[in-house]
């Protein structure tokens, strides 16, 4: 079922459809209120992120991270004593989250975090 109002209060009747046709309807008890599932955030890490990544001096740094969660996460990458927003291109959609600093040199060594919220 589509194109419902959250809260708004249905009743609905279901009937199974297979190989036969249609079935008998059958009505569902009470009414039903739709709500908009919540998932908390997550975000599934490359093994290579897990441990140290070495990378020379004028290479490139990338760090792609699959995300997921409902209302859609708030993202949040941070890194002590530098700052992400004017030396990293930072982009994200509702499915992942990449972080790109195109020339690596001394001031981007040390430990990267990421934070993912919402209201779950």
């Amino acid at each position: 079922v589509t194109d419902l109002v959250e809260l708004d209060a249905y009743k609905f009747r279901v009937s199974a459809v297979n190989d036969l046709g249609v079935g008998k309807p059958n009505e569902v008890p009470g009414w039903t209120a739709p709500r908009e599932l919540k998932v908390p955030p997550d975000l599934v890490m490359d093994a290579l992120y897990k441990r140290m990544v070495t990378v020379m001096a004028g290479d490139q740094i990338r760090f792609y991270i699959p995300i997921k969660g409902k209302p859609v996460p708030s993202v949040t990458w941070e890194k002590e004593d530098s700052d992400l927003e004017n030396r990293a291109e930072i982009d994200t959609t509702d499915t992942d989250t990449q972080l790109v600093i195109q020339s690596a040199d001394r001031r981007d060594a040390g430990r990267f975090s990421l934070t993912l919220e919402n209201d779950s």
